[in-house]
């Protein structure tokens, strides 16, 4: 049973892929910055990582790839607008929901697209028709784990540790803990050498800059799985790897370029139509997620939690 679960993870992570390509291709319509994009997924760091073990963030960053897509799809092309494609979107935002609470993000995405139908019309029958059949399928297909926690633990939200506090109606927030800021690239070198500082990866200043940790953790590991201690816990589950500090280093150089070129990108770009759907997932997953780091003060930070932007990131590259 072991052996059939870990092909899950692989199996996710390839269709979540296939699906971030065909976004790029179909968002792009050029063939050639459609391989550069390919390329750009196929050597993501992050995706290949969590595509390692069965968790819920790469089954939720399937069903969220392919959910994107179609709501790009159906987004920009009326005659896509039929009752088969809500529910296939409902499923597909079910899905996401079922996998890990992120996954709520997908149906927010598509509440937000439905209502800006209803608003600018013409229309409008057909976008409530529509959107109320996303919202009961993925209520059908995606409620079960809510509704099993309520019924447990008397939260919808449940969670361990501090994940646990950030979704409690007394959280408290710990913005004066992380930086918002700042970008050390020279600290990340440092990590990868042999004179790096020990301890768990929490405990490093470095950590706390939100868009380092964030960069680091999309094109690496920022050292969590490559060296001893890193992880905090005594069994060591992960040990030492001896990487080349030149072969991580480079790989953090060479992402700089992608990501340079995207803020730009998503400033050329985010009036028009086709682009709406990536704009509002990006917006809606910031927000929110932001909020559920500063409401805690460890391990909330992790680039895998939010891989399910990676097409939107190369897109705007």
């Amino acid at each position: 049973g072991l052996r059939a679960l870990s092909v899950l993870p692989l199996i996710a992570g390839a269709v979540a892929s296939i699906y971030n390509y065909r976004l790029v291709r179909y968002v792009l319509r050029d063939r050639g910055l459609s391989a550069i994009g390919a390329g750009i997924i196929a050597a993501f760091p992050c995706l290949f990582i969590s595509s390692y073990a069965p968790e819920a963030d790469i089954l939720v960053t399937a069903a969220m790839s392919a959910l994107l897509f179609y709501l790009t799809r159906e987004f920009a092309q009326p005659k896509l607008h039929t009752w088969k494609y809500a529910v296939l979107l409902g499923v597909l935002a079910g899905l996401a929901a079922s996998a890990k609470y992120s996954g709520l993000i997908g149906l927010a995405t598509a509440g937000a697209l439905y209502g800006w139908r209803l608003l600018a019309g013409p229309d409008r029958g057909r976008a409530i028709r529509h959107g109320v059949t996303v919202l009961l399928v993925c209520v059908a297909i995606g409620s079960y784990r809510y509704v099993d926690n309520v019924r447990r633990f008397g939260n919808p939200f449940h969670a361990n540790g501090t994940a646990g506090e950030a979704f409690s109606s007394s959280r408290q927030y710990h913005w004066d803990q992380y930086e918002f800021t700042t970008f050390r690239l020279g600290d990340l070198f440092e990590l990868a050498g042999p004179g790096a500082p020990p301890g768990m990866l929490t405990t490093l200043p470095v950590y706390k800059s939100v868009w380092t940790t964030l960069y680091a953790m999309g094109w690496g590991d920022m050292s969590f799985f490559s060296t001893k201690g890193r992880f905090g816990d005594v069994a060591a589950p992960y040990p030492s790897k001896q990487i080349p500090p030149w072969l991580t280093d480079s790989v953090l150089v060479l992402g700089l370029v992608p990501t340079a070129l995207a803020v730009p990108g998503l400033l050329l770009v985010w009036r028009r139509r086709v682009y709406l759907p990536l704009l509002v997932m990006l917006l809606l997953t910031m927000a929110s997620y932001l909020q559920w780091v500063v409401a805690q003060d460890e391990w909330a930070l992790k680039t895998k939690y939010i891989v399910f932007l990676l097409p939107i990131y190369v897109v705007y590259a």
